[in-house]
């Protein structure tokens, strides 16, 4: 056989668990929105690097083919002397 319970909730206690809730809420949103704006900085600063890269390799091609010109100048050169 079932017995019927009845629950009797204490406004107090609705009101405290309403105010943890409450809490617990608003620090969870500052910790979404401070996670949020640490996630921006790390993609601007990722950005940064990205063109920091990017402008790296840019240089990296040029030193080749200015070396590749000096070894094409120096070879016309001591070839000339040998004539």
């Amino acid at each position: 056989m079932l017995s019927s319970r009845s629950y009797v909730f204490d406004p107090v206690d609705v009101q405290a668990e309403m105010e943890v809730t409450a809490r617990v809420r608003r620090a969870a949103a500052e910790a979404l929105m401070e996670a949020n704006a640490k996630l921006a900085e790390a993609q601007a600063a990722q950005a940064e690097l990205q063109a920091q890269l990017e402008q790296a390799k840019d240089l990296q091609q040029e030193l080749e083919q200015l070396r590749k010109e000096r070894s094409e100048a120096q070879v016309r050169v001591g070839g000339r002397r040998g004539v």
